[in-house]
Formats: C-alpha cells, sequence, structure tokens
C-alpha cells in the first residue's frame, strides 16, 4: 500500500488534509498508518457538532456497529454508521482513544452531499498507485457545475471553522472527502469563509443495528469488516488480504455446503472458476476487486445451485460483534435505501451520510427448495418493493398493446412529414388518394414522398399519463425490470398496493402513469434520486416519470399518450434532453382496452404466479 504525505495536502502551515474516499478499509488502512507515524495537536473531522456525543456514544460501543439517526430541515433521515472499516470512524476512535482535542467541523446543515454524482476509482488501486496519483485521476471528472451553490456554501462554514482551530492549534489534522478538499482548498486560501447555521434536530439518537442488516450500511462486506478488527486486536495474527479473505470465504461456504450435500463434489478448480469469472465481470465494470453481487453472480454460473450463494452470502455477512438480542426501542431495520424506524410499521427513505456516490441496488432472489403455495404466509411488515413481481398475462397484453400503439405513431410521424406534389415521372411513395379526392376537380394525379428520415425512426420510450392533476391517489412510485429480453423496463406511479387485496400476497392497483423503455434497461431507481435533489420539490409525479423517461432513453423520439398534450412544463423537459414526442390522445385507446392497461397486480413473491390465475380476472375487474 502506498500513501505518501505530499505537500499538496497541507491546506496551511498549521493544516494537513487528510483526503479519503469514505467507506473504504483501504484508507482507513491508510489513515492508521499516518496517525501513529505523526502526532497532532487536534483532529477535525467532516461531520456536523450537533451530532457529536452520538458518535462518541457510538466509538465506545465499538466493535459493535451501530448508527447515529436524525432528520435534517427538509425531514430526510440520514444515518451516521459507526463502521469501524470507515476512515472518518477510525479517527474519531484515534482522538478518544488518545485523548486528543476533537472537532466536528462540517455544516449544521447537511447540503445534500451525498447527491454527488462522482464515480471513483476502485479504491483496490491504491495497492499500486499512491494517494497522489489517485487523486489525480479523479480531477479531469470534475465540471464547472460539479459543485453546486450548497456545497460552496458548506465549504466556507468548514474553511471558517479550520481557521478558527488555526488560533488555537499548531498541528491539526483534518479528515474529509477527496472530492470536498479540492474545492475547500481554494475556497480557504482565498479566505472565504461563512458562520454556521444554528440547527438542532429533534429526532436524534444512536441505535442498534442486527447483523443481517449491516450489509446495507457498512462500506466492506461485513465478513471483511470482522476480519479487520480481528486483527487489529491480536497483536500477533498475519495480516490477510482482501484476496485471501474472499478466498477463505468460497473454502468455508463449500465446506458448509457439502456438509448437506455430501454427494456433491466441489473441486478446487471450480472454486478457481469462480473467482475467474468474478475478475472478468469486475474488469467489464471498469473496477479492480469484485463486490459482494459479483461474487455471487459468479457462483450462480459456475455452480448451479442456489443453496451455495446462499451460504456464500449468510457467510460474508458474519459479524459476530452484532448478534445480540436487541429490543424494538433500540433497534432500527434497514433494507437498500428504507428504513423501518424503533416502534413504526412502515417504512420510509433514508440516505447514508458517507454514501458519495450513486448506488444501484440488485435483488437477490435464490431458489433453495420449493414451498406449497397454498400454505404461503406474509407479513406486512415485509411488504417492500425488492421482492414484489407483476402479473406475466397483464405484461404480455400491455407489451403488445404497446407495440401497436408504437406503429401507429410512426405512421403518424411519417404522415406528418410526408410531402404532396403532381405525378411527374414515378409514384414514388404512392397516390395521395385523399388529397385527390379533396380536390376531386382537377384532373392532375397528386402523390406521396414520405421523408426518409421519418421513416423507420426508433421509438425506445412510451409513456402513459391515465392521470396526471390528483398526485395524492397515488402514494405508490417504482420500477418494475424486464425477467427477459421481450420485456420492457417500467416505469410508474400507482394507488396504494395494500388497499385492494384479492388474496394473500396479491394485490390489485391502478396505475396513475407509466413509461416503458424498450429494449429493456437496468436503471437505478430515478425516483429515489430526485426525491433526494431539492431542485424538483415541485415536480409533480407525471413530470418527474418524464423526467426519468427522458434521462434514460437514448432514441430521440417518445411516445406520448394522455388526455391532453404535453404543457409547457413538460415541454422544456422534453425540450432538455433534445427530444421529440409523438403525441396520441388516451380517447383513442378504447374503453376496455384503457381499463386493462391501467389496472395491474402485484405479488408478493413469485411462486404466487402459480395460482394467480384463480384469483385474477384479465379485463380488470376481480
Amino acid at each position: 500500500m502506498m500513501y505518501k504525505n505530499h505537500p499538496i495536502f497541507q491546506l496551511s502551515p498549521e493544516i494537513t488534509i487528510f483526503p479519503v474516499v469514505h467507506k473504504s478499509l483501504i484508507w482507513t488502512h491508510f489513515l492508521k498508518e499516518f496517525l501513529l507515524e505523526n502526532n497532532f495537536d487536534t483532529i477535525a473531522v467532516d461531520l456536523p457538532e450537533f451530532t457529536k456525543p452520538y458518535v462518541i456514544e457510538g466509538i465506545k460501543r465499538l466493535p459493535e456497529i451501530t448508527c447515529v439517526l436524525y432528520q435534517d430541515p427538509e425531514y430526510d433521515n440520514i444515518i451516521i454508521p459507526i463502521d469501524p472499516s470507515e476512515a472518518t470512524i477510525e479517527a474519531i476512535k484515534w482522538a478518544v482513544e488518545e485523548d486528543i482535542p476533537l472537532y466536528f467541523v462540517d455544516s449544521n446543515i447537511l447540503t445534500l452531499k451525498y447527491l454527488h454524482e462522482s464515480y471513483y476509482p476502485d479504491p483496490y488501486s491504491l495497492n499500486f498507485i499512491d494517494n497522489l496519483e489517485y487523486l489525480l485521476t479523479l480531477i479531469p471528472k470534475i465540471t464547472e457545475d460539479f459543485y453546486t451553490k450548497e456545497d460552496i456554501k458548506r465549504y466556507k462554514i468548514i474553511s471558517g471553522k479550520l481557521f478558527d482551530l488555526t488560533l488555537k492549534y499548531n498541528k491539526i489534522l483534518f479528515i474529509v472527502d477527496i472530492l470536498d478538499f479540492l474545492k475547500i482548498k481554494d475556497i480557504y486560501r482565498n479566505f472565504e469563509f461563512l458562520s454556521d447555521f444554528n440547527f438542532s434536530p429533534k429526532e436524534i439518537g444512536l441505535y442498534n443495528i442486527p447483523e443481517k442488516y449491516l450489509h446495507y450500511i457498512t462500506g466492506e462486506i461485513p465478513f471483511i469488516v470482522y476480519k479487520y478488527i480481528s486483527q487489529s486486536l491480536d497483536i500477533f495474527s498475519k495480516e490477510s488480504t482482501y484476496e485471501e479473505i474472499i478466498k477463505y470465504l468460497l473454502i468455508k461456504t463449500r465446506d458448509d455446503y457439502l456438509k448437506k450435500h455430501k454427494e456433491k463434489n466441489i473441486s478446487p478448480q471450480t472454486l478457481n472458476h469462480i473467482l475467474k469469472l468474478a475478475r472478468n465481470y469486475t474488469l467489464m465494470n471498469k473496477r479492480l476487486f469484485p463486490d459482494l453481487i459479483t461474487l455471487i453472480k459468479s457462483i450462480r454460473k459456475v455452480i448451479d445451485d442456489d443453496y451455495f450463494a446462499f451460504l456464500f452470502l449468510k457467510n460474508a455477512r458474519f459479524y459476530p460483534f452484532n448478534r445480540k438480542t436487541y429490543s424494538k426501542e433500540t433497534s432500527i431495520k434497514i433494507l437498500a435505501d428504507l428504513i423501518q424506524k424503533p416502534n413504526k410499521k412502515s417504512t420510509e427513505i433514508f440516505f447514508n451520510y458517507f454514501d458519495t456516490s450513486p448506488k444501484e441496488w440488485v435483488d437477490l432472489k435464490f431458489k433453495i427448495k420449493k414451498e406449497k403455495i397454498e400454505d404461503y404466509k406474509f407479513s406486512y411488515d415485509d411488504f417492500h418493493f425488492y421482492h414484489i413481481v407483476s402479473y406475466p398475462p397483464e405484461d404480455i397484453f400491455l407489451e403488445n398493446y404497446i407495440k401497436k400503439i408504437k406503429e401507429t405513431g410512426k405512421s403518424l410521424l411519417r404522415e406528418k412529414h410526408s410531402r404532396i406534389e403532381e405525378f411527374s415521372s414515378g409514384l414514388k411513395d404512392g397516390i395521395a388518394i385523399k388529397e385527390m379526392l379533396k380536390e376531386f376537380y382537377k384532373e392532375n394525379i397528386l402523390i406521396k414522398e414520405y421523408d426518409l428520415r421519418f421513416y423507420n425512426v426508433d421509438i425506445e420510450g412510451t409513456i402513459i399519463f391515465f392521470d396526471e392533476d390528483n398526485d395524492h391517489f397515488y402514494p405508490m412510485k417504482g420500477i418494475l425490470y424486464a425477467e427477459h429480453h421481450n420485456e420492457s423496463t417500467l416505469g410508474y406511479y400507482s394507488t396504494a398496493f395494500k388497499r385492494y387485496q384479492t388474496h394473500k400476497g396479491i394485490f390489485k392497483a391502478k396505475y396513475g402513469g407509466l413509461f416503458l423503455i424498450y429494449p429493456p434497461k437496468n436503471i437505478p431507481d430515478f425516483w429515489i434520486i430526485l426525491e433526494r435533489n431539492k431542485e424538483f420539490k415541485n415536480y409533480s409525479l407525471s413530470e418527474k416519470l418524464l423526467y426519468g423517461l427522458c434521462y434514460y432513453t437514448k432514441s430521440k423520439f417518445i411516445l406520448y399518450i394522455a388526455k391532453k398534450p404535453p404543457d409547457e412544463r413538460k415541454k422544456e423537459i422534453i425540450k432538455t434532453f433534445k427530444k421529440y414526442y409523438i403525441y396520441i390522445p388516451l380517447s383513442q385507446i378504447p374503453k376496455k382496452a384503457l381499463n386493462r392497461l391501467q389496472t395491474f397486480h402485484i405479488l408478493l413473491d413469485k411462486n404466487l404466479r402459480k395460482i394467480a390465475h384463480k384469483y385474477i380476472r384479465l379485463g380488470g375487474e376481480e
């Protein structure tokens, strides 16, 4: 590993900046080595001051992983994981243990730091390059509009607090995100300071996290964090590399698997094939070291048994320090971007303070054994977006109908851009019969010519608005991903699923609006991204849906189906992405077909498809 204390990281004679990539154990290891080799009068970290007592309480509970949960002024739920693999937490732990003055210098009002669409090179590359070279790879990615006005305010507040520290201390260490460091350096040298905002959250506390939820918030695989902690506690232990830990996990999983399947044979060559496939997948994604999803994907390809993949996930999530019995009042449940607070049944969106890049969540469904569908049981508490599936007959009807409408749209586009002229030497694209009938008294033959640019255009996206004016009727928002290449990616907003249950685990709802993208794409959840951004606070559901479609489609044309043509705001969205719309009135769709398009069913588990036909009548009526 390579870390150099280059002069570029010196903010002033008194302040040394240690820029990091959050949620990276490699950067945490660098920081620990750096702290051992240097002495400082004080340590400053990029966290708001009001969280300090709760974070320090969490530090005292390590190696148990806890988290601070509070609401920001916009009532967003923010969590700060007290994760030992996080560099900021390591710095705080060091200050507490060494009795070094500690300061939290970030803005009290978090200005959406987690919205940066940054893309960090894989921190694993630091095994081969130093920190300055890593920094240089990021600089070309920073455009003029990378930092928002809110970011600049935040950096000015941080710079002012750092300047105040120089009046008291001679050797200050500041730990901050590597992208924040670049702008803070400019602002500090220009003496552009601001005072902090006064803010004290109404809801703030330190909460426990059961072991099975840890992988949603930790920077590394929980088992890797466990190995890091174990080795730091044992001075005689040899430090394990990432590669050695992954190999150990595979061998441990194989041994556990063979205890139940003694007739099977999984050779070392098979495990080697898994590692090779994982390496290839990783390189295709422009990374250097495989993540947990890539490893599980590789296992499924090589070993055709989901039980092996499930055991690997179970072993990877192993973190014994959080294997305690927590009360409902002190613990929280976490599922990807959703959190369930103590003593509450509903889930809410949350943001991880240390997340600085967009995430894409993958739903892993393991087919381990067949269950009797008739005895299927579910809990409303388990109702979330990560297991639900659609009803295939409805999908087929929707896909086929949209294909027909697309052809109608293409025909309208061709007609709009066709040209009528008198016959001279050739029939071109046919005789213009309608135009001739309109002017039947003329003896000349009129012919039609299509503009080749619009003859066979590609329409990748279709959007249908059944209701654009009553957002309060449609609390459900999400994406249904294609299960095979003949299906589209579907984004929607709809009525509540729980409102109408036709059978245990089968729910009926109505779309307020939907879009389809074909060929299908594995797009991130744009609803969450837009809700995080204050710029879209006043956008209606229909405007957000249109924005998501325009953002993720490449073709110039979209098919726009609604009661009325797009208004000025929607036209502006379409124009922003340099697209053109083909409008088809909703009234042109027959009432029965319209009802089938708008009505759909959600199944809480894929296995329910086997019995769903008993409880669902096509046509939108039960």
